[in-house]
């Protein structure tokens, strides 16, 4: 479990700046802040969801075969995470493909110069 969750753990910690990169990157310059704190507050509560969730069904995987088997307790809660493990893996393929549909946004033309460039000019020379 433990040698998984590393390689899963590298694997998020090398896909997220790419992730953060694009999903910014095709927001207008004014909205970049707001854009930056809405993913934020998304990672944050999806995180806060997933833990609780985790939670909530290893419990369930958990609580019914303590009562009903009579089965020692450590496996029984091992059983509860191999679960919750395996669906957040199913979850994550699922996700593999989804990323997989996302297109890349057209390049936006950049101006070649500054707009206020044609109103400045140095100081103690002639326009």
């Amino acid at each position: 479990v433990i040698d998984w969750t590393v390689v899963r753990g590298i694997g998020n910690g090398l896909a997220m700046m790419p992730i953060m990169t694009a999903g910014l990157s095709s927001l207008p310059e004014a909205t970049v802040g707001y854009g930056s704190a809405l993913i934020t507050l998304a990672m944050r509560v999806s995180s806060a969801l997933g833990v609780a969730g985790m939670g909530a069904l290893v419990t369930r995987t958990h609580a019914p075969l303590v009562a009903d088997h009579r089965r020692v307790w450590l496996h029984s809660l091992t059983g509860g995470y191999s679960t919750g493990f395996l669906l957040i893996a199913l979850l994550t393929v699922a996700s593999v493909f989804l990323a997989l549909l996302i297109r890349k946004p057209p390049p936006r033309r950049m101006a070649t110069a500054p707009v206020f460039a044609s109103h400045w000019r140095m100081p103690g020379t002639r326009p």
